[in-house]
């Protein structure tokens, strides 16, 4: 049994009620899970602050980079399946990133280098020196800037690729961690690979059997997507990707939905390392030492948290 003194966890509802009534948040849900269960789920403040309506803990939000150790966690199943090679160049999969380019910063002009290539690894690891719109200032950067729908979610994945081919990287593959489009780039090779979007990808062998039955990357019920308050500096509400009566057609590695009480107990039981019922047919890798299998375990169980970063493997067979 876990040794929690629940009395104390009042303070969680003394913080987030301050935050709601002074508008620092429209609300919030949270939980809090231990070895031995769901100790703590609680809904604050506003689905919709602007319309009055009330945060239900059941309710669903953009999921953001929480979404990237799901999209790992996809791809080590097809590795452990034998389907994906963790090891192979992004090329092998997608042709239009076969012959990729460094680009260099000389007397002011960008210049194109012959440069080693990324490697699936690479985008798990976020080394393989892609950047993202607005992450920086250098003409890289700039390139990226450049291709005004960089980031259009009516794209998809393949026409995301076919943009990428025409972008220099910003590292060589394998030096350097940059927060940049490399798990967006896995998605694309994980529906090369199963031969389907995204979407059902992970309902398919993530969500359902998990019983994460209101994550995924669209949402039937819109009326239970959480919303972002008016900003006060702009009197804007802010545009954070999902939009209602629009909805996407890019599944990438940051645009998830789902709500805390799915990822909370969802987390549980990889917490615990069970393998009851609802875990069934998620098949996890297994490896040596520090497995593979403790790797996953680790990311999902830790979804709630907003892990960035989706996986760190430390050996596989190439």
């Amino acid at each position: 049994m876990t040794s929690l003194d629940l009395s104390r966890l009042v303070r969680l509802d003394t913080v987030f009620e301050q935050a709601v009534a002074v508008g620092d948040i429209p609300g919030a849900v949270v939980g809090l899970t231990t070895a031995d269960g769901t100790v703590y789920l609680k809904a604050f403040g506003y689905r919709d602050r602007e319309a009055g309506i009330a945060m239900r803990d059941d309710d669903i939000f953009r999921t953001a980079s929480m979404t990237k150790p799901v999209v790992a966690a996809t791809a080590l199943l097809l590795a452990e399946e034998g389907r994906l090679q963790l090891g192979a160049p992004v090329g092998q999969y997608l042709p239009e990133l076969g012959n990729l380019k460094l680009g260099v910063e000389a007397d002011g002009k960008l210049a194109l280098e012959p440069s080693s290539q990324p490697t699936v690894f690479d985008l798990l690891r976020q080394t393989a020196g892609f950047t993202n719109v607005g992450a920086g200032t250098s003409l890289v950067h700039a390139a990226y800037a450049g291709i005004a729908s960089l980031r259009d979610h009516q794209q998809t994945n393949a026409e995301l690729v076919t943009k990428l081919a025409r972008l220099p990287l910003l590292y060589r593959p394998g030096t350097t961690f940059e927060y940049g489009m490399s798990m967006d780039v896995l998605a694309a090779i994980l529906e090369v690979v199963a031969g389907t979007d995204l979407n059902r990808l992970v309902g398919d062998r993530i969500a359902r059997p998990l019983g994460m039955t209101g994550t995924g990357f669209l949402l039937a019920d819109e009326a239970r997507l959480a919303e972002p308050q008016i900003d006060r500096r702009t009197g804007v509400r802010p545009d954070l990707g999902y939009q209602k009566g629009r909805p996407p057609r890019w599944f990438r590695g940051g645009a998830l939905l789902g709500g805390d009480g799915e990822l909370t107990g969802a987390g549980q039981p990889l917490q615990r390392g069970d393998d009851r019922p609802s875990l069934r047919g998620v098949h996890l890798p297994r490896s040596h030492g520090r497995g593979q299998d403790r790797v996953v375990l680790d990311a999902l169980g830790e979804l709630e948290v907003g892990a960035g970063v989706a996986a760190y493997l430390p050996c596989f067979d190439g």
